[in-house]
């Protein structure tokens, strides 16, 4: 078997294994236009289809939480390590906070979670890697810092409920 089909089949197992269950029949007619191809353009076809299917799994609506923290973490995260102000990374992650609650009031456990632990895991992933602090950190972060980045799940909390809150007084006259 030539290195081409070997990677066309891999691409097509993981397609497979990606694609959403809602979405099998496109897979299947994917597939079976794959028959068509001509043999030397197999592989940038089956690659296509990867891309697609992962396309296809993170417009899920159950991904779509995931896809909201993830930006609201990585807002959160840049803010931080652009400026030395702590005033603008706190109110930057109380709006977060609000936004991810507010849109999904539903999850103000996790949002809570995510977004107030998302400094302590980015100044701790950059203590490991000297080369990923920012740009204002010279040195590695003491216990008592780290202290102090771990409280900030509190104004998190505050702001996911304060989101959820007005969620519901926005909602309630509707």
């Amino acid at each position: 078997m030539s290195a081409s089909a070997m990677i066309t089949r891999m691409a097509i197992a993981l397609t497979m294994k990606i694609a959403p269950a809602r979405h099998a029949e496109w897979t299947r007619a994917a597939l079976a236009e794959m028959d068509e191809m001509p043999p030397d353009a197999g592989v940038d076809w089956a690659l296509g289809l990867v891309i697609a299917a992962i396309k296809l799994r993170f417009s899920e609506p159950s991904m779509m939480f995931a896809r909201a923290a993830l930006a609201t973490v990585a807002v959160v995260v840049t803010v931080d390590w652009t400026t030395a102000n702590d005033t603008i990374s706190l109110a930057t992650l109380i709006v977060a906070a609000g936004t991810l609650g507010f849109r999904y009031p539903e999850r103000k456990l996790p949002s809570t979670a995510v977004i107030g632990t998302a400094l302590l895991v980015a100044h701790g992933v950059g203590d490991v890697w000297s080369w990923a602090r920012p740009f204002y950190q010279c040195k590695a972060l003491t216990a008592s810092e780290f202290l102090l980045l771990a409280a900030l799940i509190f104004p998190s909390a505050a702001g996911v409920n304060a989101g959820v809150g007005l969620r519901a007084l926005f909602t309630s006259g509707a």
